[in-house]
């Protein structure tokens, strides 16, 4: 969902909050279905992010090609199989502004694999973690 953005409203109960602008093709998926998945990307997916952001001229479902997805519950958003994580949500509550709304998801299932470097996206490009070496003392 490009220019949209998801952050943790609470840990107990466990909700998301997504920002989402509403003439995005996901505002009307997420209308009809009334649920959505938040991947943590590893490093090693900046292929899918960028479909995901519209690079490359893929749309609606053609954006989940490459990637293997699976759901959580019976009736619930696609998650990445080999994420750092994914949450999948139910919407609880919408509140429209200026174009945008923002979802109040509630966390029904989580996926988590703890190995691995995430994806970052930060002033424009993809970036890494390093780790600074700690100096040795004589």
């Amino acid at each position: 969902m490009h220019g949209d953005s998801v952050e943790s409203l609470s840990v107990e109960p466990p909700r998301l909050l997504l920002s989402i602008n509403e003439s995005s093709s996901s505002w009307e998926q997420l209308q009809k279905h009334r649920c959505f998945g938040v991947n943590i990307l590893r490093a090693n997916h900046r292929s899918l992010a960028d479909q995901f952001a519209g690079r490359g001229g893929l749309y609606g479902e053609d954006r989940y090609r490459g990637g293997r997805w699976t759901t959580l519950s019976s009736d619930g958003a696609a998650i990445l199989e080999d994420a750092l994580a994914g949450a999948d949500c139910i919407v609880e509550e919408i509140l429209s502004r200026h174009g945008h709304a923002i979802v109040i998801g509630r966390v029904r299932a989580i996926l988590l694999h703890a190995d691995g470097q995430p994806l970052l996206y930060w002033q424009g490009a993809y970036r890494q973690i390093v780790h600074a070496q700690s100096e040795q003392q004589a």
